[in-house]
């Protein structure tokens, strides 16, 4: 009688006999085991999934975040230009003995942490 990784072996006409309870254990051991490898292997391979989309996001989040910058600094330079353009439209006007209507909004030049101009 020989023993070989769980299956009792017996010599009768070249032939084998059924496996042991120690054979049908090591069969189940082998494919919990082997369950157990593709369960980890699919959770490994859903989290490497999650992992790219949120590098993929994030690449996406910095180029918005520059769009914006971007066009927070041409906001900033407009707003600006416009109020430049009433300080020197208002003596003009009134020159010309027209009623110009106070604004609802300073017209001295900003400070920087009033209007950010984007190049922090």
């Amino acid at each position: 009688m020989y023993l070989v990784v769980g299956y009792e072996l017996t010599v009768v006409g070249y032939g084998l006999t059924a496996p042991t309870q120690q054979g049908r254990s090591l069969a189940m051991y082998r494919w919990f085991c082997s369950s157990k490898i593709l369960r980890m292997k699919q959770a490994i391979s859903i989290k490497n999934m999650a992992l790219r989309d949120v590098r993929s996001e994030g690449d996406r989040l910095e180029e918005q975040e520059m769009e914006l910058k971007s066009s927070q600094t041409s906001l900033t330079q407009g707003i600006r230009r416009l109020r430049q353009d009433i300080k020197s439209l208002v003596p003009r006007l009134k020159d010309r003995e027209l009623e110009v209507p106070e604004p609802g909004f300073p017209l001295t030049e900003l400070e920087e942490d009033e209007l950010p101009t984007g190049s922090a």
